[in-house]
């Protein structure tokens, strides 16, 4: 599938905020997914298929050189296993870097094996475990992190 990578649009908010609801974990709220559009240290990009220009997913990353934190990644179901996460993720690596981010860290559930496995074909590595964590499902939440120091893409 051939994907257009960039930011989320104003009119494309209430897709995203349909999109985040749909994952079903935590969704942010109208008011703060808008908040972090306008706010130049948010990244919120946008994946879209070129047949169908509508969003597939979208990414939303804190960038506060020289790090970064990726706070969300949701793809719609239909479009999950065809290359969005990981296209999304690449992009907010490559933004990130190019924003002056030396690392990235993330949360991620420890029962969520497709998004742990997309991360460590990145490079991010485990360095802590927050047991319980998480509720709604109850699970453990696994911070990661990327040295982005290095040029290229390691997925």
């Amino acid at each position: 599938m051939s994907l257009l990578v960039g930011p989320v649009r104003e009119r494309e908010l209430a897709e995203a905020l349909r999109i985040d609801r749909a994952s079903g974990l935590h969704p942010w709220s109208s008011s703060d997914l808008r908040k972090c559009a306008v706010d130049p240290k948010w990244l919120l990009l946008g994946a879209r298929s070129e047949a169908a220009p509508r969003l597939a997913g979208f990414a939303l990353a804190l960038l506060l050189p020289p790090e970064a934190e990726l706070h969300k990644i949701a793809v719609l179901k239909r479009f999950q296993r065809k290359g969005v996460a990981t296209a999304l993720l690449e992009a907010v690596l490559v933004r990130a870097r190019a924003a002056g981010c030396h690392s990235c860290i993330l949360e991620a559930r420890s029962e969520n094996r497709a998004a742990l496995e997309l991360y460590a074909r990145f490079g991010f590595q485990k360095v802590l475990v927050r047991s319980d964590y998480y509720r709604n499902p109850d699970d453990h939440a696994w911070v990661m992190r990327v040295d982005m120091k290095s040029e290229g893409r390691t997925g």
